[in-house]
């Protein structure tokens, strides 16, 4: 290997690295949020959505996916809002199980609810991840993301890093 593309590829990974696994900032006008997607991810369409979706390349035939839904719900707190979500997921998604329930910061300090739950889809066993924020305006914006149950939790810090990058305006 010459010495120039050594450093080269060292430049490279260690900007990854210092600089973390994220994208350009996508904004939703709509909704009043951005947020930088998970670094070569596409935005697309979801169908049927309003918002965008971020999907990466499919591996093994299914792709990492982040899904958005952001909803005015005045005169709520967080963890109202949680326990209704929760309650939804638990009566209708198939073979939903539990895994963690932790709290999720994002450096901009907005305070939420980070869930990880698994369940089955079609063919698929999935490893979800809901994040679940409220602004200051009663708008909630959750953010779910999936991938193959049998990826375990590889994806986690990706997911993380993606959703700490959130930002909500009035």
């Amino acid at each position: 290997m010459s010495k120039k593309l050594f450093f080269y590829l060292l430049f490279i990974s260690t900007g990854i690295m210092l600089f973390g696994q994220v994208g350009e900032r996508h904004y939703e006008p709509q909704s009043n949020y951005s947020i930088c997607p998970p670094y070569s991810w596409m935005i697309l369409p979801y169908p049927g959505q309003p918002l965008k979706t971020f999907v990466e390349d499919a591996e093994d035939g299914f792709p990492g996916i982040m899904t958005f839904v952001s909803s005015l719900q005045p005169g709520t707190t967080l963890e109202n809002r949680w326990r209704q979500g929760q309650l939804n997921l638990s009566n209708n998604i198939p073979n939903y199980r539990a895994v963690s329930t932790s709290d999720f910061t994002t450096n901009s300090g907005l305070k939420g609810i980070k869930h990880i739950y698994t369940q089955k889809a079609g063919a698929w066993d999935q490893r979800v991840i809901a994040y679940m924020f409220l602004a200051s305006d009663g708008r909630s914006v959750t953010i779910n993301c999936g991938v193959l149950l049998s990826y375990g939790d590889r994806y986690d810090s990706i997911f993380d890093e993606s959703v700490a990058t959130l930002e909500i305006t009035s």
